[in-house]
């Protein structure tokens, strides 16, 4: 029997190519698993949230180079769910970034 705390993979999609106009389509397809498992109520935040992680990853992170590439993947549990993008970026020190003031004026940088 699964407990709550096991990670179920229910999408997983590798190697997308690191344009923004390639982003759209692991974006619609990844809730079709979640639409499979009557969890349709979340499909519009998941949607969104892969849209802007995979735009983050090829703006940001992976410079638009059509030679990188990035992951998606979907895991579900009972009452949660973790969605990860990743990329072949340097990464970057992120809990400075969180430590930083925001400016509201900024165009990008919210999704800290």
């Amino acid at each position: 029997m699964k407990t709550a705390r096991q990670l179920t993979q229910i999408s997983h999609f590798r190697t997308i190519p690191t344009q923004p106009e390639e982003v759209e389509s692991p974006s619609l397809k990844i809730v079709d698993p979640i639409h499979r498992n009557c969890l349709g109520e979340v499909c519009f935040c998941v949607e969104l949230l892969a849209r802007e992680s995979l735009n983050n990853v090829a703006i940001h992170r992976n410079a638009c180079d059509a030679d990188r590439s990035s992951e998606l993947s979907l895991w579900v549990g009972r009452e949660w769910m973790r969605l990860q993008a990743s990329d072949e970026g340097s990464g970057f020190a992120w809990r400075k970034a969180c430590q930083s003031r925001f400016d509201t004026a900024a165009p990008s940088g919210r999704g800290l």
